[in-house]
């Protein structure tokens, strides 16, 4: 009984990860520490007062990143995977002790309002990217970022593009709003 029951408890958040990627088309997957290196090294030195978003923050790795590289602005991680939202949730309050001002929400990415966002990231999957360009357009006030692991914003022209020294040799694609935009 007891051998069954630790393995239900392994297997439930399995199968909650699988329906959710299931459902949204995308898993919730982590940035490598060299990714978040070669990202950071890319972002401007300051954000003062900005909003920071991170859409799909997963496990929280690379929201808590930012706020550690920008203590001054607000940054929001939106995740609508339970387990991986809760995960996050505990980082967040462990970072909040430490100072900065980190929030992980469990919203829906194409429905929370982006208007006040000085840079948004987001590591999704191509089909996501495509869906969220209108948005990004409609919604990224002028002279905001938008940062991409892996999967470019189609249609947009990158202000940067670098390949981190990962496994995966990962691209990571840096634009700026309205520059990088062909229309708005």
């Amino acid at each position: 009984m007891t051998l069954f029951l630790i393995f239900m408890a392994a297997l439930v958040p399995v199968i909650a990860i699988v329906i959710h990627t299931l459902l949204t088309g995308s898993p919730p997957t982590p940035s490598s520490p060299k990714v978040q290196a070669k990202l950071m090294a890319m972002l401007p030195d300051a954000l003062d007062g900005s909003v920071i978003y991170e859409l799909g923050s997963g496990w929280g790795g690379l929201a808590v990143a930012l706020s550690k590289r920008y203590p001054r602005c607000r940054v929001i991680g939106l995740e609508r995977s339970h387990l991986p939202w809760l995960i996050s949730r505990m980082r967040g309050a462990l970072r909040r002790r430490h100072g900065g001002d980190l929030t992980f929400l469990r919203q829906d990415i194409f429905t929370t309002p982006l208007h006040e966002a000085g840079l948004v990231c987001c590591y999704l999957l191509s089909p996501t990217m495509e869906k969220l360009r209108p948005k990004f357009q409609h919604e990224l006030p002028h002279g905001s970022r938008v940062a991409c692991l892996n999967f470019a914003v189609p249609h947009w022209k990158p202000v940067q593009t670098q390949q981190a020294t990962d496994l995966y040799a990962t691209k990571i694609y840096l634009y700026r709003v309205p520059d990088s935009i062909p229309y708005r």
